[in-house]
């Protein structure tokens, strides 16, 4: 009974190891003809931000602290910048599991949440309403046109630590 069990605990094993391996891997872009390899990483990151922007229900500027020990970030809301108004304070914690270390947010950055819905979770309903954080950038590498606009207009185009 034990011995058919086994082949099948192997490969859970291995899609389980090679999952955080995936989440670890940074995909380069190849450049469009005409662009050179710095373009074409910063069409990405544009991309990226515009993705998370669309994928977020706040995106808000936060003052955050990080703990090496625990890995995680604490958040505390200093502006919303698009979106629902955000949660006073927010975690971000490391579940990427590729490596020891972990260098989480802190100083000020641009934080992308978005709220559990129903939908999302529908035999949770305890986390319903709860706000989890999607993503984030320091302040120095928003290049979004919307945010790097927002974030002058409150004075916040640079960051603080």
């Amino acid at each position: 009974m034990i011995r058919p069990l086994v082949p099948a605990l192997i490969l859970a094993g291995a899609a389980g190891w090679a999952n955080a391996a995936a989440a670890c891997t940074v995909i380069v872009p190849m450049p469009r003809p005409g662009e050179s390899f710095e373009q074409a990483a910063a069409r990405a990151e544009l991309e990226a931000q515009q993705l998370l922007m669309r994928q977020a229900d706040s995106v808000f500027l936060g003052q955050a602290s990080y703990d090496a020990a625990d890995r995680n970030s604490r958040l505390t809301t200093v502006a919303p910048l698009h979106g629902r108004h955000p949660p006073r304070q927010s975690l971000i914690r490391d579940r990427q599991g590729c490596g020891g270390v972990w260098v989480g947010a802190h100083g000020r950055v641009v934080v992308f949440a978005a709220q559990i819905d129903m939908r999302d979770d529908p035999w949770k309903p305890w986390r319903w309403g709860r706000w989890v954080v999607i993503g984030w950038r320091p302040v120095a590498d928003v290049i979004e046109p919307r945010l790097t606009a927002r974030l002058r207009g409150i004075g916040s185009g640079t960051p603080h630590d």
